[in-house]
């Protein structure tokens, strides 16, 4: 009796890999489309949390805060106070919030003395 040699022949690999390569084309396209709607997300979730704070300053203090009050309104890691806006820092990523000097959003802040009337959205 002969032994049967057992083992995968070169087409079985050649299938394999194939299937392999058309299932990484459609998966990794979409990994990374899902990281970037991630991002998004985040640059939204921010940049409203920015926009509650700045509601709950307004009512705070019945009147429109500077940077620098704004600032202490912002839950997040590590906020920084710039000449255009905040910048914060959350889970190692950091976004710059600007902040605008009339209701338009159209007259950015140029000191942290300013006062904010509107907050814009993360770029």
């Amino acid at each position: 009796m002969q032994k049967r040699k057992s083992g995968f022949s070169l087409v079985e690999l050649v299938l394999v890999l194939i299937i392999i390569g058309l299932l990484s084309a459609v998966a990794i396209p979409r990994y990374i489309e899902i990281n970037s709607e991630q991002e998004a997300a985040d640059k939204q979730q921010i940049s409203g949390s920015v926009k509650s704070a700045l509601v709950i300053a307004q009512a705070d203090i019945s009147a429109s805060p500077t940077v620098a009050a704004l600032a202490s309104y912002v839950q997040a890691d590590q906020v920084r106070i710039t000449n255009s806006g905040l910048l914060l820092q959350q889970d190692g990523k950091s976004y710059m919030v600007p902040t605008y000097a009339d209701r338009n959003c159209s007259s950015p802040t140029s000191a942290a003395s300013d006062m904010v009337k509107c907050v814009g959205d993360i770029p």
